[in-house]
């Protein structure tokens, strides 16, 4: 818990963002379902992160193992992750209402510490939104 409150004050510039194709429907409805952040690489001792998901998002949830935490702000959620190991792959997982449209989503990695609860850069955590 300690860990969380000094990562939600945690200024960091640093960010990361990338944007995936989605899925094509040929019937042109909605596709509600369920979208994943992953971790793409990890090339410090990154435990924790803050995030912002930009969108519409629904029930953020861990993928596998650790603690998440989310609030809705302007234009999406905020979201502080506590990992639970410095490993890529699934990170979070989020409802969104239309599959097709992930491409107008944005993950943005706004700060990040290490197991020690001591900021480092931001950029040492690439993610991926799926």
């Amino acid at each position: 818990m300690a860990r969380a409150i000094g990562l939600v004050a945690l200024v960091a510039a640093a960010s990361c963002s990338e944007a995936p194709t989605a899925s094509s429907n040929s019937t042109g409805s909605a596709v509600p379902g369920t979208a994943t952040i992953s971790v793409t690489a990890n090339t410090g001792d990154v435990a924790a992160l803050t995030l912002t998901i930009s969108g519409d998002v629904d029930a953020v949830q861990m993928a596998g193992e650790g603690l998440a935490f989310a609030e809705s702000v302007s234009g999406g959620n905020r979201v502080v992750a506590l990992l639970p190991r410095a490993a890529a792959g699934p990170l979070l997982s989020f409802r969104v209402p239309d599959t097709r449209a992930l491409g107008s989503y944005r993950v943005t990695v706004d700060g990040a510490a290490d197991s020690a609860n001591e900021p480092v850069d931001a950029g040492l955590i690439a993610v991926r939104l799926e």
